[in-house]
């Protein structure tokens, strides 16, 4: 018989523990082999794996060696918890090792010396399984004492690991030890410019569709980017992951976990990261997104028409809004009454070209609101305690309902801290009046001919939408003694007028795009 063949596998859950690093592992594995006159032919190191949630065969390096069982002998790890943590795994690992005629060794067993399991024997496939036991047992207490620590780290405001909030990022605690949550820059400024096309309009879905064609991470592929690990299943952008995100407490700063927010001994929430939306932000966000979800509300996602002259453009023999038509390879792009769309007649429809009217309309716009300052409306919110005082209440139903279930004392005083700490924030959100918001008008030192010429179609319609301006188009008249117009080779700007109107009707504009996406 030849010289025996030996695997020396290394599994670590933890890259950053040093007290099990691969190269001790490794040492350690050397030295059992040659204890043995093995020679070692492969070392399979799965790093960042656990365990407690991997069987021996979910590991890729060393999965491939158990899969070719005939290119060695003897299989060996430091000791047993670098192989398996749980009874399940040792018995199927034992029940291979004896198909296989394999010989599992561990460089330090329980007494400190080698250990090898002959599994060939009653005595030692239960040695294996006692092991095992003893592993999982250790297992479960890891468990258990990262629960409570992490737990401790919440209530005191500091992070307990794990993947974070999206918008933060870990940074060391600036004021004592450990480390704290502060602001992931890219991740806030996605959330941000999220935030904005919610109070646009614009619906979850199509946000999403609209991050993915710009080729933004979603918060799975973000963070494997940052951490250098693989995105192969990283997904890309949905409507309900950005829902989630948007709708998390995390962004006030909170500490969260399960959905629920903790809270310290006084009933108010923990503060374990930086606020990215004020609470009147993060509460205006979650109306938007209410009315969004009302079962009654059209649910198509819709996609903006690019149109400058939509809801600015009206056609004189109705009032209605004047829209675009695609052009052909017969007929220039136009803009056009479609009233009867809507099953409506209109008595003398309006149909004009598409640059004489965008034309007209930059001449006039620029005419009266060139040189005139743009001045940018900052809103300032108030504040409102009650959709806090809402979650306050909600927890107060379930911490109320535990503590008249509690069968002893003990129980019922564990119980009673938390329902009196979210009293006493009861308390102080009741005494705390409401603030109105209010808007503030600061000149940006721009111009609007300058902010006119930066702007594609769609910040053009906006700005004369927000200027309040009404272009109203009329139909010639014919000829006396004719019934048609005839051909028409230029613009006649009598037909036009231009207005500047106030109090614009938003729900209107919102029906006029409908329409025409609905007849488009």
């Amino acid at each position: 018989m030849g010289q025996l063949r030996a695997v020396v596998a290394v599994r670590l859950s933890d890259f950053t523990d040093t007290s099990t690093s691969p190269e001790r592992q490794t040492d350690a594995g050397n030295e059992a082999a040659r204890d043995l006159g093995a020679r070692v032919v492969g070392y399979p190191v799965d790093l960042d794996v656990s365990a407690s949630k991997t069987t021996p065969w979910e590991r890729p390096q060393l999965a491939e060696w158990l899969n070719k069982p005939d290119e060695f002998d003897v299989l060996i790890w430091w000791r047993m918890d670098r192989a398996v943590r749980s009874m399940a795994d040792m018995s199927a690992l034992g029940h291979w090792a004896r198909e296989h005629n394999k010989r599992l060794v561990f460089a330090e067993g329980p007494t400190g010396g080698r250990l090898e399991l002959d599994m060939g024997s009653a005595t030692g496939e239960l040695m294996a399984i006692l092991m095992a036991f003893a592993a999982q047992m250790e297992a479960q207490a890891i468990r258990e004492r990262v629960t409570g620590s992490r737990a401790q780290l919440r209530r005191t405001g500091r992070w307990g690991g794990g993947q974070p909030p999206y918008g933060t990022q870990p940074i060391p605690n600036p004021d004592g030890p450990g480390v704290v949550l502060g602001e992931d820059a890219d991740a806030v400024q996605v959330l941000r410019y999220g935030q904005k096309l919610l109070h646009a309009g614009m619906r979850p879905h199509p946000i999403a569709e609209h991050l993915n064609g710009m080729a933004i991470p979603n918060a799975t592929r973000h963070f494997a980017l940052k951490a250098g690990t693989s995105t192969d299943k990283a997904g890309n952008w949905t409507g309900f992951a950005f829902k989630k995100i948007m709708r998390n407490p995390a962004l006030l700063g909170y500490a969260v976990h399960g959905g629920t927010i903790v809270r310290d001994e006084r009933g108010e929430p923990v503060i374990v990261g930086p606020e990215i939306f004020t609470r009147e932000e993060f509460d205006a966000v979650g109306v938007i997104l209410d009315e969004m979800e009302n079962p009654n509300a059209d649910k198509r996602p819709r996609k903006d028409s690019g149109s400058r002259m939509l809801n600015v453009g009206f056609c004189g023999g109705c009032g209605g809004k004047l829209y675009p038509t695609k052009p052909t390879k017969k007929a220039a792009r136009r803009y056009m009454c479609r009233k009867a769309s809507a099953g409506v007649k209109c008595a003398r429809p309006v149909s004009i070209r598409a640059d004489w009217l965008e034309d007209y309309a930059e001449r006039e716009f620029l005419k009266r609101f060139g040189r005139m300052d743009v001045v940018r409306v900052v809103s300032h919110g108030g504040y409102d305690p009650g959709p806090e005082m809402d979650e306050v209440t909600r927890e107060l139903r379930v911490m109320i309902a535990r503590l008249t279930e509690a069968k002893t004392r003990t129980t019922q005083a564990v119980w009673q801290e938390r329902v009196d700490a979210l009293e006493a924030r009861a308390a102080t959100l009741e005494a705390t009046p409401v603030t109105e918001p209010y808007e503030e008008q600061i000149p940006t030192g721009e111009k609007y001919a300058a902010m006119w010429h930066n702007a594609d179609d769609m910040g053009k319609r906006r700005m004369m939408q927000d200027a309040g301006v009404r272009i109203v188009v009329q139909r010639k008249a014919p000829a006396e003694g004719k019934t048609r117009t005839g051909r028409v080779t230029r613009l006649d700007e009598s037909l036009l007028s231009f207005d500047v109107a106030t109090n614009r009707d938003p729900v209107a504009d919102a029906e006029a795009e409908a329409l025409y996406q609905a007849t488009s």
